[in-house]
């Protein structure tokens, strides 16, 4: 066969295989013609994690009210003793008391308003806390101790 033949031929064989590979295209991508052919993409990088916003830690709320108390500490010596003392609030707000270890010292508000007894329980210290409704509070430091008793 002549050189130019064999070109010719040689051409003919890759046009018809380029020819049937471009008609197995459509194909493979899920269908020919008709609009748009779904894109392969090859892996890459994947996106960047989307960080989400924290509430800014809020401060606690300023009291519009100062509560005060008319003795800063309590001293009892035993168990079943009882003291008196009186609380303001600025606001003229209810006042309510807590004792902080009821098992050393126990506080009830009196029939007067603002004022408050405590009764020691045993040994040990107790912060009593008075506050009122607008954010006000004031405490008192509360020991009670016993002495042992010796009999001759």
């Amino acid at each position: 066969m002549n050189e130019s033949l064999r070109c010719c031929v040689q051409r003919i064989r890759v046009r018809t295989l380029l020819v049937a590979c471009l008609a197995l295209v459509p194909a493979a991508c899920g269908g020919g013609g008709g609009g748009s052919s779904p894109v392969s993409t090859a892996p890459g990088p994947s996106p960047s994690p989307t960080v989400k916003p924290t509430a800014a830690p809020t401060a606690a709320p300023v009291p519009v009210s100062t509560v005060t108390v008319s003795i800063p500490a309590l001293a009892f010596n035993g168990p079943a003793q009882t003291a008196t003392f009186t609380a303001t609030s600025s606001t003229a707000s209810a006042l309510t008391a807590t004792a902080g270890t009821p098992a050393v010292a126990t506080v009830a508000a009196s029939a007067v308003a603002g004022q408050f007894t405590v009764t020691s329980v045993a040994a040990g210290t107790c912060t009593i806390t008075v506050s009122d409704a607008k954010g006000g509070k004031a405490t008192l430091v509360v020991t009670v101790t016993t002495f042992p008793i010796t009999v001759n």
